[in-house]
């Protein structure tokens, strides 16, 4: 059975418009799909997101899914590590690629759900290379607006 969105997600993502908060909970749906056992670390500052990681701790984010006021973004934040042949991937900084979520997003099969499941292995990887296991994840507020 899926995880169903935490309260603390639900409240954060109220303010925002009913499309953008559906494209949020589908993208979170398809990842949590992918790594059920995953936390979301909440963090509510200018934009509401979740970081799907392998850990409490934000270096072991594989994405996150960010909801601005106009739209959402689901961002790798390796993800200049990841291969990304039909070049959706956006971004200019050290590590983190993102790709703004519209409604001709397929989330489902495609490119998207191979950039997600790379993501995955890639910090799963990262993580067995210095000896670091998952834990069993749940939701945790990191970080809420004053």
């Amino acid at each position: 059975m899926p995880r169903r969105p935490s309260p603390d997600l639900k409240a954060f993502l109220e303010p925002y418009d009913a499309e953008l908060r559906k494209r949020c909970l589908a993208a979170r749906k398809v990842i949590l799909e992918r790594a059920p056992g995953c936390w979301e670390l909440l963090y509510q500052t200018y934009a509401a997101s979740t970081a799907f990681s392998f850990s409490e701790e934000l270096k072991h984010a594989f994405c996150h899914v960010a909801v601005y006021k106009k739209h959402v973004n689901l961002g790798f934040n390796r993800g200049t590590e990841l291969e990304d042949p039909e070049g959706l991937l956006e971004g200019t900084g050290k590590l983190i690629r993102h790709l703004r979520l519209s409604e001709e997003v397929d989330l489902e099969q495609g490119a998207v759900p191979r950039l997600i499941d790379a993501a995955i292995e890639n910090m799963r990887e990262r993580m067995a290379e210095r000896g670091e296991a998952p834990t069993r994840g749940k939701v945790v507020v990191k970080q809420r607006k004053g």
